[in-house]
């Protein structure tokens, strides 16, 4: 699970990286840094969800008594 929330903080402190340089790059922002910023917000929504679903399920699994 830990490598999960690693991959999230990552993908979080890319997309803060990647939305200051748009924004100051603003009317000259290159084709490429917007495509990469396009891709590494679905990789990053990506990534949240499926850290959301494993925290939900490691947490009903833990008051359900199936995991102690």
């Amino acid at each position: 699970m830990k490598p999960l929330w690693v991959a999230v903080c990552v993908a979080l402190g890319g997309m803060a990286v990647l939305t200051v340089a748009v924004n100051v790059l603003d009317p000259d922002t290159p084709r490429a840094l917007n495509a990469l910023y396009n891709l590494w917000l679905l990789a990053t929504i990506a990534v949240c969800t499926v850290g959301f679903f494993g925290a939900c399920f490691r947490f009903f699994a833990f008051i359900t008594g199936e995991r102690k």
